[in-house]
């Protein structure tokens, strides 16, 4: 099928299975090669694929057809990206105590990282807690400026493509959040 994206997206609206089969296979591949410049392992990333079709599947009565469908589709794989990164950091920081609990193995209640001294392992998780409770607090408009930018390290290009704004109005919005997140972690950077 040489059809464009737009029909396609008809099609597979009117009930046409095939139709959104020819969609996945036009952007499978360069979803996982999308994903692969995000870290990610294999596994993740050919979970994160499926997980960005079925939800495509659903809401494709959503896409208003304003920006392309790949844009779209990576929007939907940059949510789930970051909805995973949250799960894995609330899996990471949980306590030993709550792990073996439910795993009934008794283990030590701390270990410590040997190549830190406590102090600098609690100045290093205060900046840390620091830094996502301000990067919470920033304008929407900023934060995900600056999520796509400087976490997932995307192009000023990429990131105006995928919030469909200017480059111009990715680089404001991102001075205006290093500038703000720069002030406000300013006592956490300074050395003493």
């Amino acid at each position: 099928m040489d059809a464009p994206d737009t029909l396609l997206i008809q099609k597979a609206l009117a009930g046409d299975t095939a139709a959104f089969d020819e969609l996945v296979k036009r952007h499978r591949d360069h979803m996982h090669r999308q994903l692969y410049s995000r870290c990610m392992d294999t596994e993740q990333i050919e979970d994160t694929v499926q997980e960005t079709f079925v939800q495509a599947y659903r809401a494709l009565g959503q896409f208003k057809g304003l920006s392309a469908f790949s844009t779209w589709l990576y929007r939907i794989a940059h949510n789930i990206c970051l909805r995973k990164r949250q799960q894995a950091r609330r899996t990471a920081a949980l306590s030993l105590d709550e792990m073996t609990e439910s795993g009934g193995v008794s283990a030590p209640r701390e270990v410590p990282d040997p190549s830190e001294s406590p102090e600098q392992t609690l100045l290093s998780r205060e900046l840390r807690d620091a830094m996502d409770r301000e990067v919470a607090n920033l304008p929407d408009s900023w934060k995900k400026v600056f999520i796509l930018r400087d976490v997932e390290d995307l192009s000023t290009a990429e990131v105006s493509e995928a919030l469909g704004i200017s480059e111009a109005a990715v680089k404001a919005r991102l001075h205006r959040a290093r500038a703000r997140l720069k002030q406000q972690l300013r006592p956490y950077l300074t050395a003493e």
